[in-house]
């Protein structure tokens, strides 16, 4: 430290302006924190501890308007939600029918066309059946 102190007052006649700075900045900050120290240590012992309360309570017909209100308000709310709740549930019970319609409907159509398939095969077997008797008949004539 005094080496450092050396260095930076090494020649007292022309002191290096930043060093001369540098060593105002920490005095100034050492003053601001001992300022500050001794004002919390001072103003801690001024402070009274106690505890007030400003609000004024409530009347008892205040008090039950209020409660009131907040029943009212409490009642409408949930009326709000069951109301919700059934129209949501409508709205769901509708678009499950129509979803179901549409699935029943894909059902047939998937069964009439199995049907169709089915006796598109058979009449093609019927067809290849009928076609190997011609051949068979050609090449025996």
């Amino acid at each position: 430290m005094s080496h450092s102190l050396t260095c930076l007052f090494a020649d007292a006649a022309t002191p290096n302006a930043n060093a001369t700075w540098l060593v105002l900045l920490v005095l100034a900050s050492f003053g601001s924190n001992i300022a500050t120290i001794i004002a919390v240590v001072l103003g801690a012992k001024k402070q009274k501890r106690e505890v007030s309360f400003e609000f004024e309570p409530a009347s008892r017909e205040e008090f039950e308007k209020q409660q009131d209100h907040c029943t009212a308000r409490h009642a409408q709310l949930f009326k709000e939600i069951d109301k919700l709740k059934e129209n949501t549930g409508h709205e769901m019970e509708t678009k499950i029918e129509v979803v179901r319609k549409d699935v029943v409907a894909v059902g047939k159509e998937v069964a009439s066309l199995q049907t169709a398939t089915q006796i598109q095969n058979q009449t093609l077997s019927s067809l290849g059946s009928k076609l190997d008797r011609l051949i068979e008949r050609k090449n025996d004539h």
